[in-house]
């Protein structure tokens, strides 16, 4: 019998062990087997990895490398991933050792706050896409213009509207299926959005006869930052469509059995999933080479031997 089917009437006068929720409303076994306790040790190595590859990335962007303003956005999608995966670290190991390592509400906080970080990781690609949307618009002046206010409003709006959307999921306004399919959205139209983006910018470098310097030189960069950018989305889109497939699953096959080993097997998938999918988040930035993307200091250098030119120029044209 599982657990599950012999927890007594809770209003009734016999003690029994509150079962420990995944946020599924079928509660996993007390019991937990090898193949699950393994399933836990992997997944806290694989979200011990994960934060750390993700303080590799906030370090490691810097403006030698890429634009202040795709560095802020970044960091504001990066700050959110130890937030996905220290959580999981807490309530996999409240799993596996013995007694109760944290009280029920800080579990219940632990995974509030893995659930909306992992919503925000999505959402705030959109304004990972409006800052190369920027700069592929103005990509003749986005160099030297900075258009930090134009950014800070884009990433500040996009944080107000994570807080609204985690609000109405919480208050369940927005229904876990709707939540599922709006995420698995806002990854398909910003990957989309991506791609006509690079083709704007790719068209723009085969037809750079006539630009001038620092238009090519944005182009040049905008071309090369979409590589990481577009491996992120496929990866997220990817995770959205595989968490929407899990959900289904969830909904037609482990609630109606009121199944906890079900339950188990589902929650383990997922939880190993994320770790394995947040682990690969930070790949492209995190190995990229320093030198892959063009730096703002090769921009100054030009600049500066393009002046001493001139300068040489106009000398020897004086004394003709």
């Amino acid at each position: 019998m599982s657990n599950f089917e012999s927890q007594s009437d809770p209003m009734s006068s016999v003690t029994t062990t509150t079962p420990k929720y995944s946020g599924w409303n079928v509660p996993l076994p007390e019991e937990v087997p090898l193949w699950r306790f393994a399933c836990y040790i992997s997944e806290i190595l694989l979200n011990i990895v994960a934060n750390i590859l993700a303080l590799m990335v906030l370090c490691r962007i810097r403006g030698r490398v890429i634009h202040w303003n795709m560095i802020i956005v970044l960091k504001s999608v990066y700050i959110m991933v130890p937030f996905v995966c220290f959580p999981r670290i807490i309530m996999a190991l409240d799993y596996i050792l013995p007694g109760k390592l944290i009280s029920t509400d800080v579990y219940v906080w632990c995974l509030y706050t893995h659930t909306v970080s992992i919503y925000f990781v999505s959402i705030l690609q959109i304004a990972l896409f409006f800052e190369r949307m920027t700069a592929t618009l103005f990509y003749t002046t986005y160099e030297h213009n900075n258009y930090y206010f134009l950014i800070c409003v884009i990433v500040l709006s996009v944080w107000l509207g994570n807080i609204a959307y985690v609000i109405s999921v919480t208050i369940n306004i927005v229904t876990p299926l709707v939540n599922c399919i709006l995420l698995t959205l806002i990854d398909l139209i910003v990957a989309i959005g991506y791609a006509i983006l690079f083709c704007i910018n790719l068209k723009r470098k085969r037809n750079r006869l006539n630009a001038s310097l620092s238009s090519r030189y944005q182009t040049l960069e905008n071309l090369r930052s979409f590589r990481p950018l577009i491996a992120l989305i496929a990866l997220l889109l990817i995770y959205s469509i595989s968490v929407n497939c899990l959900y289904l699953v969830m909904v037609t096959y482990v609630l109606p059995s009121h199944s906890a080993d079900r339950h188990a097997a589902v929650d383990a998938v997922f939880n190993l999933w994320t770790a394995a999918v947040y682990l690969c988040f930070s790949l492209p930035f995190a190995m990229r080479s320093q030198k892959a993307l063009p730096m703002v200091h090769h921009r100054q250098t030009v600049q500066a031997e393009t002046d001493v030119y001139f300068r040489q120029l106009s000398k020897n044209w004086m004394h003709i």
